[in-house]
């Protein structure tokens, strides 16, 4: 669902006069999606569901604006690599982690 016009308070969105638990403790913490995003965050894409007695959303993407920027950062953004570029940079330096087992298998095959 695409929620958009909410008032972060923490882990609570206020959405047309209505509180919206958000289950910040459930993101991923290898992902790009943080607590401080969210806090941040215009519109957000996420699951609804009813739970004890009041809504409960888990968030999947948010639009938010980084600096002048605004940019949409989705919990899947981490399938695509890296965008530290610190961390781009030494894989460069590394190799190809493919190439680099074929090689060390293919030295193992030989011996």
């Amino acid at each position: 669902m695409l929620i958009e016009g909410y008032k972060t308070y923490g882990d609570v969105w206020k959405l047309g006069g209505h509180d919206l638990a958000v289950e910040t403790d459930r993101l991923p913490t290898s992902g790009p999606l943080t607590p401080a995003l969210l806090r941040t965050s215009s519109a957000c894409i996420g699951l609804i569901r009813w739970d004890a007695g009041q809504w409960r959303l888990r968030p999947l993407a948010v639009q938010t604006k980084v600096k002048t920027k605004i940019v949409q950062v989705h919990g899947g953004a981490w399938a695509l690599g890296p965008t530290d570029p610190k961390v781009v940079q030494a894989e460069t330096k590394s190799g190809d982690p493919l190439a680099v087992l074929c090689e060390r298998a293919g030295r193992l095959l030989r011996k």
